[in-house]
């Protein structure tokens, strides 16, 4: 049986359900845990929508936000859910604190379109020539035979909309622009939707924008940026006003790969793009016990902010060099 039915058919068969989705979630992430949301509600199913993690600001104009629980301030117990169903989430670990009640549930659902997904769970849908997890979603929707509203459909295009950088990133297909044309027609503005999530800069983002822009580095293809606790406290930006800033750097036209490492609490939060077909991004994350896309990805390194990045940057290289 195909991943899908077997979803609809435990689906059908559960009556509760937990909903979670990744730390540092951006709209693909909450756009497809909302959307899940209402699809389950459709079929009176009792939900819970589960983040380890702060809601970015940008992402509050959504109508159901405050559906959201954050796990910080709730107590779950995994006994009262029939189901655990885990959106856009390559591994485990991206869960943060989630990860560990994960084994608790009966059962688990992984819907997914990382090419970097561990393949976690009882039940894996993965797909890695989706433009993003909302798009999977929406066959989801027609999957069960349920009709769209305005809420579901602004969810799922802010998810596409993001996860596509705009529609042109290679899992940009002719499906996904069919998709998005039936979203418009339920409503969806493309510039209200575009503005609530990038035209919302405060002054301190694009100080911090600016600061990092000025100290970019140049070696062998390879562009990066070093952002420090220190940069973040001086404009007093916060994490999530980072973002965006990797999306400047792989602009540069010497550019075969860009990197941002980025001083968190727990250690140092790498970002990567490649530019280049032929430099698989999601591979150096692997090796570092990250993951993502082969144009886009991530990982986290413990250790001193200097020698994490003369360590990845030997790495790239290597990349570059047998390219």
């Amino acid at each position: 049986m195909k991943p899908w039915n077997l979803i609809k058919k435990k689906i059908v068969q559960s009556s509760s359900f937990v909903v979670v989705t990744h730390i540092s979630p951006e709209a693909d992430a909450i756009g497809s845990q909302l959307a899940m949301y209402r699809l389950l509600r459709n079929w009176n199913k009792k939900v819970k929508l589960v983040l380890d993690d702060k809601i970015p600001s940008n992402l509050k104009f959504f109508p159901d936000i405050k559906k959201i629980i954050r796990l910080s301030g709730y107590k779950l117990n995994p006994a009262d859910y029939d189901t655990l169903i885990v959106l856009d989430t390559p591994s485990v670990s991206r869960l943060g604190k989630l990860g560990k009640l994960i084994t608790e549930f009966n059962l688990v659902i992984n819907i997914d379109h990382h090419v970097s997904n561990t393949r976690y769970g009882d039940i894996v849908w993965v797909e890695e020539d989706r433009s993003s997890t909302g798009e999977m979603l929406y066959e989801l929707y027609k999957i069960f035979g349920v009709r769209l509203d305005y809420k579901s459909a602004l969810y799922i295009y802010s998810a596409i909309m993001t996860d596509s950088g705009c529609f042109k990133y290679a899992g940009t297909s002719s499906r996904t622009h069919k998709i998005v044309a039936n979203l418009l027609e339920l409503g969806i503005n493309p510039y209200w939707v575009y503005s609530q999530i990038y035209e919302k800069n405060t002054l301190n983002k694009i100080r911090i924008l600016g600061a990092c822009l000025e100290s970019v580095h140049k070696d062998n293809g390879i562009v990066w940026v070093e952002i420090t606790k220190k940069m973040l406290k001086k404009y007093k930006a916060r994490h999530e006003d980072l973002e965006g800033i990797i999306d400047f750097l792989r602009t540069i036209q010497e550019a075969d790969v860009a990197v941002v490492f980025q001083e968190v609490r727990d250690g140092i939060k790498i970002t990567f793009r490649s530019r280049n077909q032929y430099i698989d991004v999601n591979k150096i994350a692997k090796y570092f016990g990250g993951g993502g896309h082969k144009m886009a990805s991530g990982c986290k390194l413990t250790g001193n902010l200097s020698d994490v990045r003369k360590m990845v940057i030997k790495v790239i290289k290597e990349c570059i060099n047998k390219k």
